[in-house]
Formats: structure tokens, C-alpha cells, sequence
């Protein structure tokens, strides 16, 4: 082997021009990119996110303008006789954001390793956190006012200068999240109510979980639909039963193979309960924004069948299971203090306010930006 020593930048460098050339997927590269906007504001997020990733000897970037991707030496990580099927991977944490990852395939990769070509995602969408709108609605001439309706009754999804057209509130809140991505599919009106045989979880239940061990499997079977902690809508989750491992006799310990991860940690002693369907199946509204697993609402085509006495709704569509969900409308009572609190919405920029009262011959309409990175935004009403 010749060995040739060149001068460079003020120093000596060995150089041995009869070795083979590395191969273009030794080199350190790009293996996946994408570009990250916020969608109520149509651009880049302001500061960089925190980025990870699990591929095996790469690195996770962010720079500004949303740009975000995974650096590597494909060799290192991907065999060649798979590389198809060879996956990237992203985490993503945003201040003010939903986390997000992002995950693919890297497909078919002809010549490898002797070309290479990365994964790019395209743009793709951050979800801001959700937001409660709360406050109280008074009347100067008669003090706080209970029953007055507070209503969402129009929304702007980007934030422009000057606002553009109101589109029509057709979303629901989902308390629990939503469980799996969808980017197509249907919601529809789905009530529960729970059987009276109440169960328990005999050990703690974490987020993630897919298993969970109650006290009994008495009139409980897979196929079925399981609610636990059914008394706090907020703390409620209703899953599908894949499957159940049954003890010695129905009044013994089982198991129970759940169709989605949970999405919140329960504590042992919480209580479980075959969810039991009541008022049938409304009519279905498609999905109209595509939504991801987190997302506290669902924006669909319409509302049909959907009103007052609503407590959960059914999300079918693409590859996964269907998926129950805890939810009202966006509209409430204030109490009899006055105040009032709407459930969590997100993904858009501005809302108009409707409220009304009995007493009260004219409804005060207003229109509110949604705060940026809070959990609650107040707006009171005052009426003459």
C-alpha cells in the first residue's frame, strides 16, 4: 500500500490513495428530514425543539426554521438485505406543543450501499396544547347569573391578518385523548352508562399498558367495552376488550387484553366496569382534519345526532380498532356562582363566544384569540 503524506492547513496528513473508497452508506448523512410548522400559524415554531431518536448510532438535529432530522452512517445501522424495511425514528418535544413522534420505513433502496436515498417526511404539522376557556358571566343589576349558556358558536383555525372567514365549531372534546392516529374515518354519538357488577384493578394501571388484572370476570367478556374510574368523565377510558384470561371460575382474578394503550395511569383499588351501550348508534360524521393519538379534539364534517346528553362518542376508521371516548359539546351551564368552565380545545386560532341568559333579551357575542401555552384562559360576561 502507497502511502502518500500531503500538507494541509498547516498540518501533515497521511493519505493512501490505493484504498478502496468508502461507500456512499459509510459516509455520515441525512436518513430521515422533515420541516415543522405550527398549523395556526402556518410557519416554523419560533424556538427549536428538543429532538431524539432511537436509530442505532445516529443522531437527532433541529435547527431553525422547523428543520429537524436524523444524521447517520446508514452502514452502521441497516443491513443491506433489509434495508427496505430498515425504520427512522423521531421524538419531538415543542414548548406549547403536543409531543410527536415520527416514525417510517425507509423503503426500497436500489444500489445500496452504494447509493442511499433518505427518508423525507414533508412539512409536517405541530398541535398545540389544548386550552379550557373559563370565567364568570354577571349581570351589574342583579349579581352572578346560574344557567346562563356559554357556548362555542364559531372558530378560526389561522390565525390572519385581517381574520379570514369563521368555519363552523363541529368538534368534540375527547378527555381521554385520542388513542390512535387517524387520518380518516367517522365519529358518531355513542353513549355508555355502567353495569351494575363493579370490578377492581388489583394492581396499578400505567399509562401505556396494554394488560390489565381486575378482581373478576362476572358478566365481562372479550369484545365488550371496559370503563375505568367511571364516575369522573375526565378520568374516565373505555376500551375495547381484545381478549380476557380468565381465572379458575368468574369470581376469581382475570386479565384483560386491551384494544389500545392506556392513555392515563390508574391506581390499584380504582374501580372497572363493563361500559354498557345506551340510545343506540348515531348517524356518522366523517372526520374531517386529519387527528393525532393525543389530540384532545376531533374536527369532524358535521354533528349529526350529536346535542345535549352526549357523554361519548365512537371513532372508527383505518387500520386500528375502534376507539370510545368520553365527550360533551362545547357548550355548558354556568353555575350558581356564575362561573363556568368549557372543555379543552385546540388546533385553532380564535373562537367567537355565544351567552345567553333567560333574563337576559340580548346574548353577548365575542371573539377571543386562544392564549398561547396556557392551560386556561378566562373570559367573563358582564351584562347590564
Amino acid at each position: 500500500m502507497t502511502v502518500t503524506t500531503i500538507e494541509a492547513d498547516g498540518r501533515n496528513w497521511r493519505y493512501a490513495p490505493d484504498d478502496p473508497q468508502p461507500t456512499i452508506a459509510e459516509r455520515s448523512q441525512v436518513i430521515m428530514q422533515a420541516r415543522l410548522i405550527d398549523e395556526v400559524l402556518d410557519r416554523a415554531p419560533a424556538q427549536p425543539p428538543s429532538v431524539s431518536t432511537t436509530v442505532q448510532g445516529a443522531i437527532a438535529r433541529a435547527i431553525e426554521g422547523g428543520r429537524i432530522g436524523v444524521i447517520g452512517r446508514p452502514a452502521l445501522t441497516y443491513y443491506g438485505p433489509s434495508i427496505a424495511n430498515g425504520e427512522a425514528d423521531l421524538s419531538i418535544s415543542a414548548e406549547g406543543f403536543l409531543p410527536l413522534r415520527l416514525e417510517s420505513k425507509l423503503g426500497g433502496q436500489a444500489g445500496y450501499p452504494n447509493a442511499f436515498g433518505f427518508k423525507d417526511l414533508g412539512v409536517v404539522a405541530l398541535h398545540r396544547r389544548p386550552v379550557r376557556l373559563t370565567g364568570r358571566v354577571v349581570s351589574r343589576s342583579s349579581g352572578a347569573l346560574n344557567l346562563a349558556n356559554v357556548a362555542i358558536t364559531a372558530v378560526w383555525p389561522v390565525l390572519e391578518q385581517p381574520a379570514g372567514p369563521a368555519d363552523s365549531p363541529d368538534a368534540m372534546p375527547l378527555f381521554a385523548g385520542l388513542y390512535r392516529d387517524r387520518t380518516t374515518g367517522a365519529a358518531r354519538r355513542r353513549n355508555f352508562t355502567p353495569a351494575p357488577e363493579t370490578k377492581t384493578l388489583i394492581r396499578p394501571a400505567d399509562a401505556g399498558d396494554t394488560v390489565v388484572q381486575l378482581s373478576d370476570s362476572v358478566s365481562i367478556s372479550a369484545g365488550q367495552v371496559l370503563g375505568i374510574e367511571f364516575g369522573d368523565p375526565e378520568r374516565l377510558e373505555l376500551i375495547g376488550i381484545a381478549a380476557m384470561n380468565a381465572g379458575s371460575t368468574a369470581d376469581q382474578p382475570a386479565e384483560f387484553v386491551l384494544d389500545h394503550p392506556l392513555r392515563r395511569s390508574h391506581p390499584q383499588g380504582a374501580a372497572a366496569v363493563r361500559a354498557v351501550p345506551s340510545g343506540g348508534v348515531g348517524p356518522a360524521n366523517l372526520i374531517a382534519r386529519s387527528a393525532r393519538s393525543g389530540d384532545a379534539t376531533i374536527w369532524l364534517s358535521g354533528l349529526n345526532g350529536i346535542a345535549a346528553g352526549t357523554n361519548a362518542i365512537e371513532i372508527s376508521g383505518g387500520i386500528h380498532p375502534d376507539e370510545y371516548q368520553p365527550t360533551t359539546t362545547y357548550s355548558v351551564m354556568s353555575l350558581s356562582q356564575g362561573q363556568y368552565m368549557l372543555p379543552p380545545i385546540h388546533r385553532i386560532a380564535a373562537v367567537e363566544l355565544t351567552v345567553s341568559h333567560a333574563t337576559q333579551p340580548t346574548p353577548i357575542v365575542r371573539k377571543a384569540m386562544l392564549a398561547w401555552n396556557a392551560a386556561t384562559q378566562t373570559e367573563d360576561f358582564v351584562f347590564p
